[in-house]
C-alpha cells in the first residue's frame, strides 16, 4: 500500500521538526521528560506506517538517552500520545514493543 511510502524516513524527519518528539527538563537539574505526541496524523499511522515509524523512534530514543546522559530511559518520565490515528491492534503492539525494547517507562499512554 501507499501508506508505508507515506511514512518514509523523510516523513519521520519532518515529524521531528513538527515537535512530536520533545525532550526537556521540568526544572533545572530535575527529571527529564519526554513527550511523543502523534495525534491525528495525516496520512493515518497504519500498521505499515508503524513499521516505518518504530525504527525511527528507536533511533530517536537512543539519541535522547545520550543527550540526557542517563544509563537507561527508565529514568525519564515519558508521555506517549497517539489519539485519533485509528491504530489497529498490530500497530499498537508494534509501538508498545518498540517502547519496551528501548526500556522506556511510560507514565501516560493516550491511544
Amino acid at each position: 500500500g501507499g501508506s508505508s511510502a507515506a511514512w518514509s524516513a523523510g516523513r519521520t524527519e519532518k515529524l521531528l521538526k513538527q515537535g512530536v518528539f520533545q525532550l526537556r527538563r521540568s526544572v533545572p537539574e530535575g527529571a527529564w521528560e519526554l513527550k511523543i505526541g502523534m495525534a491525528a496524523q495525516d496520512p493515518a499511522l497504519t500498521d505499515e506506517g508503524m513499521q516505518a515509524f518504530c525504527p525511527w523512534l528507536h533511533h530517536q530514543l537512543h539519541r535522547a538517552r545520550e543527550d540526557c546522559g542517563v544509563r537507561s530511559l527508565r529514568e525519564l518520565r515519558t508521555e506517549v500520545s497517539f489519539p485519533r490515528n485509528g491504530l489497529c491492534d498490530d500497530a499498537v503492539v508494534r509501538l508498545l514493543q518498540a517502547l519496551e525494547r528501548s526500556e522506556v517507562r511510560v507514565v501516560v499512554l493516550n491511544l
